[in-house]
């Protein structure tokens, strides 16, 4: 996430996403030591030996492409970069998947579902209006794959549900119609409450992680990063890319948008 908002920076404000940009970006923040997929971690590796990014997915994709939620978990900044335009968003969300090879139907539509929704997140946040998920999914559902737009309706009619009942229902595992429809009813079910949304989410087992970061980038989107407990903030990993310029970067995006300032993404 950190390479991608990296990425849309280097490009002017509006410009179309360089997807030679994002490979180099994430080929350059690339940690063997951190937690990569093994498909992303072989892609990422070749691209850092100086393998085209293109080639480096083509003969390692798997078939079909890869179905997982790495290409969701990392797209949030899209949202920022091409606000306020959906169909700009949702095709953003979808090209930058294909460099780590997320290209199956599956993995491309839980990057665009997951953007659109950050993107309605801040749409919303910023006016003052609540959130809307049942209006939200009626406008997205035509384009969704069966699998997503049966776990959409079900989040629309069970937002009151337990917990237990979300994650047995839609799942948590690594595959993006598991994590990113019940990252999705995570934030829905509790979207008032940043806090409780995002515990909610990392508690649901499985990919807790991603299903978390997911969660916290509707969370944070919707009622800003002063919304976020400052003992969270105050225990991420300093260094050369933490949280302080990680701060900087989502200010950075915020500002290219011309909004005002007091509703953007400063941390506390």
């Amino acid at each position: 996430m950190i390479a991608l908002a990296e990425a849309l920076l280097d490009v002017p404000v509006g410009g179309e996403l360089d997807l030679e940009r994002v490979a180099a970006r994430f080929a350059e923040s690339f940690d063997p030591a951190r937690g990569y997929g093994g498909n992303t971690r072989r892609i990422l590796a070749a691209i850092r030996r100086g393998e085209p990014w293109r080639e480096a997915v083509e003969t390692r994709l798997l078939p079909g492409g890869s179905f997982a939620n790495g290409a969701a978990m990392r797209v949030a900044p899209i949202a920022l970069a091409y606000y306020p335009n959906p169909a700009e968003v949702a095709r953003a969300a979808e090209a930058q998947a294909e460099v780590t090879g997320h290209t199956h139907l599956l993995g491309r539509f839980g990057a665009r579902i997951l953007a659109l929704t950050v993107l309605r997140a801040l749409r919303r946040g910023v006016a003052g209006h609540p959130f809307d998920f049942a209006g939200f999914v009626e406008e997205v559902r035509e384009t969704a794959p069966a699998e997503f737009a049966a776990a959409l309706d079900w989040i629309v009619e069970h937002r009151d549900a337990l917990p237990r009942q979300a994650a047995r229902r839609l799942g948590t595992g690594l595959r993006a119609v598991h994590s990113v429809p019940v990252a999705l009813w995570a934030f829905a079910s509790r979207a008032e409450d940043p806090e409780e949304a995002i515990v909610r989410a990392v508690n649901l087992g499985g990919d807790a992680d991603t299903i978390g970061a997911m969660t916290g980038a509707l969370a944070g989107a919707y009622h800003g990063a002063a919304a976020l407990p400052r003992r969270w903030l105050e225990v991420l990993e300093e260094g050369e890319k933490g949280r302080e310029y990680v701060c900087r970067l989502a200010d950075r995006l915020w500002e290219r948008l011309g909004l005002p300032s007091e509703a953007g993404s400063q941390a506390p």
